[in-house]
């Protein structure tokens, strides 16, 4: 999900909780607090991402088009990460199509569209596809992949884009020993995440920061690093609250 931001940054959201728990130990009552994982309880895995024309002048008038992406591109046309950039271009009055960027002949970045060739064009074997991803030359012989969109009619615009989740690893944390919460998750390279937290659902999200290290300074406001496994430390300050790592969407 995408946070409303004044920028054109856009953030992808994986969600857990900290909570509470109490349990009986020879007479007594044991207090610990855990970590759970919220993503498959009540996020599907496919990624949500809101866009406001009004902070995206590129889609306020048609034929407009922009690109977004998680990693950056390459000079040789392929990205520098995991996930291929996602093409939003505006057709015909309040159409809209979400598309992949990934060429449907041999895998490069696509480019946005260029009013110059009429079409989104392929900067290694030139391949052209129309606005709405179909194949206008080739020698790609398949339309981009869609994305399912929808438009509110006013300014917001949804896309559903799957197999954007990222896995985060819960772990029990003992209130007796410890302030300070260890974030478990697979990174992706070149990606920019970032740290918020709210107490109750209905909170609006605040960024936190953090430390990269368990015995690190707690000063990390956002991190970018090579792939594999990635740990955020967090000073908590409630025994109950909502984390989110965010990863940064950008224009590309």
């Amino acid at each position: 999900m995408l946070s409303p931001s004044a920028s054109s940054r856009r953030r992808l959201l994986k969600r857990f909780a900290l909570g509470a728990l109490a349990f009986p130990v020879g007479g007594e009552l044991a207090h610990d607090l855990f970590l759970t994982e919220l993503e498959a309880a009540v996020l599907p895995t496919t990624a949500t991402i809101r866009l406001s024309l009004q902070e995206f002048p590129s889609l306020q008038s048609e034929m407009g088009s922009l690109r977004l992406g998680v990693n950056p591109v390459g000079f040789d046309h392929f990205p520098q990460g995991t996930f291929y950039p996602i093409l939003i271009n505006r057709g015909l009055g309040t159409t809209f199509h979400a598309l992949s960027a990934e060429c449907r002949h041999a895998s490069c970045v696509v480019d946005s569209y260029d009013d110059f060739v009429q079409g989104l064009e392929c900067p290694c074997h030139h391949s052209l596809y129309g606005i709405d991803g179909a194949v206008l030359r080739g020698p790609a012989n398949k339309g981009l992949k869609k994305f399912v969109s929808h438009f509110d009619g006013k300014e917001t615009l949804t896309v559903q884009v799957p197999g954007m989740a990222f896995s985060v690893t819960p772990r029990l944390q003992s209130a007796a020993t410890t302030s300070r919460l260890r974030l478990e998750f697979q990174a992706e390279s070149d990606v920019v995440y970032e740290l918020q937290f709210k107490q109750r659902l209905h909170d609006a999200w605040s960024s936190v920061p953090f430390a990269i290290a368990a015995d690190g300074v707690v000063d990390q406001s956002n991190w970018s690093g090579p792939e594999g496994p990635m740990s955020f430390y967090v000073e908590r300050s409630s025994a109950r609250g909502y984390y989110s790592i965010f990863m940064d969407w950008v224009e590309v």
